[in-house]
């Protein structure tokens, strides 16, 4: 329908009344909305890191106790060993597996497959020396599997073995420790406020689990 040309300046007119700006209190309260949305999007970043954290360290918590048991139930030595200096360094202080070997055996042998702490946390080296360096001397030595086609020397893993009786074997070591593995956030490192704290008892075995 054709407007007729006497209307046209009155719909003009109408047309610019309909369009008006924010106001002030409409823009506070669009910021205030924004800002809220982000302070949440953080928090749920922060969570899932704890969450990871938390899972971390319930699986290395998890394969010390699958540790000690095998030791008891089946009368072997189990070691549980740690990739440390791995040529890809991804598998550094957050790769684990469990190893065993029967009285008389001339090897040891895998029990689980390698398992990988989540993306984002590790070990901490700097809490965890003492399970690093406190290695026992063992004849035959252990002796891991390769890890996506890698195989590591002697140098590139530290491991902690439990007796039959689910001690920790201290033979060699002058001046035994409970090693403490220390799980957090790399990114976070040594300032982490969430960590998984796991000290092992000598004389059980026993993880002690410390948390913030």
């Amino acid at each position: 329908m054709l407007i007729p040309r006497s209307h046209l300046g009155l719909f003009r007119r109408d047309h610019k009344r309909s369009v008006r700006a924010f106001s002030l209190v409409e823009l506070l309260t669009v910021v205030a909305i924004i800002g809220l949305l982000g302070a949440l999007s953080t928090g749920a970043f922060s969570a899932l890191g704890s969450n990871r954290v938390t899972e971390g360290g319930n699986l290395l918590s998890d394969l010390i106790n699958q540790a000690r048991q095998n030791s008891q139930a089946k009368r072997v030595m189990t070691a549980l060993v740690m990739v440390t200096q791995a040529p890809s360094g991804n598998y550094n202080y957050r790769t684990f597996v469990l190893m065993e070997k029967d009285e008389g055996a001339t090897q040891w042998n895998p029990i689980t497959k390698w398992n990988y702490l989540p993306d984002g946390i590790v070990v901490d080296q700097s809490k965890s020396t003492v399970f690093v360096s406190q290695t026992p001397l063992l004849n035959p030595s252990v002796n891991v599997p390769p890890i996506a086609g890698m195989t590591l020397p002697s140098s590139d893993y530290a491991y902690q073995v439990f007796l039959p009786d689910g001690s920790l074997s201290v033979f060699g070591i002058s001046n035994p420790q409970p090693p403490l593995l220390w799980v957090l956030e790399q990114t976070k490192g040594t300032n982490a406020q969430n960590y998984y704290g796991l000290s092992l008892n000598t004389l059980t075995g026993i993880p002690i689990i410390e948390r913030p």
